[in-house]
């Protein structure tokens, strides 16, 4: 059997991030969609391209699965 590639300290320290990126994430979101543009294109803009570039930046980190990465890298093997 193969020793875990993770050692149970940087396991939990992964597992800290994993929520803090959905908690800042959704904090930066809310603040951000609750912004009041002057013109239509920055609100288009606003709406659409970096409201969805911003969701693709979290589904990067795994956080946007539902499936923790965390249990992942506790699996990986050396």
């Amino acid at each position: 059997m193969t020793e875990p590639f993770y050692a149970p300290h940087q396991l939990a320290e992964l597992q800290e991030g994993y929520y803090a990126v959905n908690r800042t994430y959704e904090q930066l979101l809310g603040e951000y969609l609750s912004l009041r543009l002057a013109g239509e294109a920055a609100d288009e803009y606003a709406r659409h391209g970096f409201v969805r570039r911003f969701g693709t930046l979290k589904r990067c980190t795994g956080t946007g699965t539902g499936r923790p990465m965390i249990a992942v890298l506790a699996a990986s093997p050396t």
